[in-house]
């Protein structure tokens, strides 16, 4: 019996530090929503430094990559996920993201945070609870994500 709970505990601890790990390398991720797609990759990381540029001065000095992901829709423009080196200018791109909305060029563009699987799996879940606390009448709630 000892046997199996450690194996349990070993595998936890293996879980818990997969995830973590996965948390920082995702903490220096931005996911761009609605940037319109180029032919050449060169051109969506100068739309990626402009966009940015917009948001945070400076803040494409520290772009290290921009990747597609895979669009679920074809009649819409696929996610850009931007890296940075540093997880402070994403920090400041998610404070500022909303000075984007007044710029005429940009003004539909939509950034994120790059979620986790778990993290998925938890605002799902508060999303799915939501309704269901504010029919009994519980009308304080904030949707809060913990990292």
């Amino acid at each position: 019996m000892n046997v199996i709970l450690l194996c349990k505990e070993c595998f936890s601890i293996k879980f818990y530090y997969y995830y973590y790990i996965q948390r920082v390398n995702k903490s220096h991720n931005i996911i761009v929503l609605n940037a319109a797609e180029n032919a050449a990759e060169m051109d969506d990381r100068l739309m990626a430094c402009e966009i940015v540029e917009n948001i945070y001065r400076s803040a494409s000095n520290f772009v290290i990559s921009t990747t597609r992901l895979p669009s679920k829709n074809a009649s819409r423009p696929s996610w850009m996920k931007i890296r940075f080196s540093k997880p402070e200018i994403v920090s400041n791109i998610l404070r500022n993201k909303t000075t984007l909305q007044e710029h005429p060029q940009y003004h539909r563009i939509i950034i994120q945070d790059d979620k986790t699987k778990p993290q998925i799996d938890q605002l799902n879940t508060v999303r799915e609870q939501l309704p269901d606390r504010q029919a009994k009448g519980e009308n304080n709630l904030i949707k809060q994500l913990l990292n």
